[in-house]
This record gives structure tokens, C-alpha cells and sequence, in this order.
């Protein structure tokens, strides 16, 4: 019998993998750093992808913009970092299931009393992560003057010293500004349309492991863990 189980545990050694994950931890609670390590939700779905697959997950924080060349270079194997599907970013990526759906919240300080739709953002600065389609949303708006940072809370910062006028960023994230700022208050709440949802994105024909990390997210829909990690982090 030992020999049987040193056998058992030494194939499962050898198809165990590491897959790199790319993580942008600014965009709390999906991703962001708490006493010096990645946290969040996208985080937690991750090491529960890697727990039903078998493999170890290992994170390369970057920054949002970076990931999909980091995925074309082969620096990491998946983004688990609130990524949409565009039909852009479709060129050079395969997307998994959704597993998560996006509204854009435009926020601002309560005391602006001149902004109170978007029409009103003729003229003046929004602020916007970098390559997201808040950003890209945002940019079409007639007369506005784009204060676009890789960071949110720089452009967040800038709107409570006056120096941008609103940000466009997603509901759950804004959500979480607005419970640590007081003073901001949400003026506008768009959908994105066909893309906005969450997806976890893959380099262009790697079809083996998007199959196998979309087994895992169904897997781990219908075992309950998806919907917990949702109530862990007030998302359902």
C-alpha cells in the first residue's frame, strides 16, 4: 500500500503547474494591498481556481495597464484584475465565463452643485483608470478633459483638493471610496453595455488552460465558495 501512494503522490507532483497570474492590487475589493500583501476578490477567486485545479498560483502584481502586453510577452498566464472584455483587448486575448458584472459610478464632491449630470462634464476634468473602460467611456463625453492616472487614488485625490472635477470608476469601487470619503456622493450611473463584465483574460490560443480555468469557475459556482467570496467582500 505505501508503494501505491508514494506512486499517486509523486504523478501528482509532476502535473501539478504554477500559473502566473497578472494583478493590478489598486482597485479595492477586487484587488489591493492590506499590511503588505495582495488581497481582495479577484485575489481570493484566484488561489480558489488554483485549489480545484491542483496548481499554485503565483501573483506578478503590474500595473493595470501593463497586463496584456505582460500577457503577449508570457511574463504571466492569466489577469485576474477586474479586466472587461472589449472587442480591443479580444485581438490578443482569449477571455474566460463572466464573473462578474460592471456599473460605472461618476462621482464627486457633494459641494459641487454645477455637476449634476453628465451632460455637465462639458469643459471639465474626469478622472479614470488608465485602459479601463471607464476611461474609454468617460473620454466620450462631449468637451471633457480626461485626468487619466494607473492609479485611482490619484485622480480620487485630486477631486477632493479640487484639482480634477469627478472620476468615473466601477460601483463596487467607488462604493469603497465613498465609505473612507464623506464628501463625495455619486451624480451618475451608466452600464457599459456588452462589455461590462469581469473576465479573467488569457494570452491569445491558450485554449488548454482557458477550458480548464473555466471548469474551475463553474466548479466553484456551484459549490457555494464563488457565492461566499461574493458576501466576503459585499459584492453580492
Amino acid at each position: 500500500m505505501k508503494k501505491i501512494f508514494l506512486v499517486l503522490g509523486f504523478c501528482a507532483c509532476v502535473f501539478a503547474q504554477t500559473i502566473k497570474v497578472g494583478i493590478s492590487p489598486d482597485y479595492p475589493p477586487f484587488e489591493y494591498m492590506q499590511n503588505g500583501e495582495i488581497t481582495g476578490f479577484d485575489h481570493d477567486l484566484a488561489v480558489e481556481i488554483g485549489k480545484v485545479l491542483g496548481d499554485e498560483i503565483k501573483f506578478v502584481p503590474l500595473s493595470f495597464d501593463g497586463l496584456v502586453a505582460a500577457l503577449k510577452s508570457g511574463k504571466i498566464d492569466m489577469v485576474v484584475s477586474g479586466m472587461t472584455k472589449t472587442k480591443e483587448r479580444e485581438k490578443s486575448c482569449d477571455f474566460s465565463q463572466t464573473y462578474y458584472d460592471s456599473v460605472t459610478y461618476y462621482v464627486k464632491l457633494k459641494s459641487r452643485d454645477d455637476i449634476k449630470s453628465i451632460s455637465d462634464l462639458n469643459g471639465k476634468k474626469v478622472g479614470a483608470q488608465i485602459g479601463t473602460i471607464q476611461a474609454k467611456e468617460a473620454s466620450k463625453i462631449n468637451g471633457v478633459k480626461m485626468a487619466l492616472n494607473a492609479d485611482p487614488i490619484v485622480f480620487v485625490t485630486g477631486v477632493l483638493k479640487g484639482k480634477v472635477d469627478a472620476f468615473a470608476i466601477d460601483s463596487v469601487v467607488a462604493q469603497e471610496y465613498m465609505k473612507k470619503y464623506s464628501e463625495f456622493e455619486v451624480f451618475a450611473k451608466t452600464n457599459p453595455g456588452e462589455n461590462s463584465s469581469f473576465n479573467i483574460a488569457f494570452k491569445k490560443g491558450s485554449t488548454a488552460l482557458k477550458d480548464r480555468v473555466d471548469g474551475a469557475l463553474t466548479t466553484l459556482k456551484e459549490n457555494g465558495v464563488y457565492a461566499k467570496l461574493l458576501k466576503k467582500y459585499n459584492l453580492d
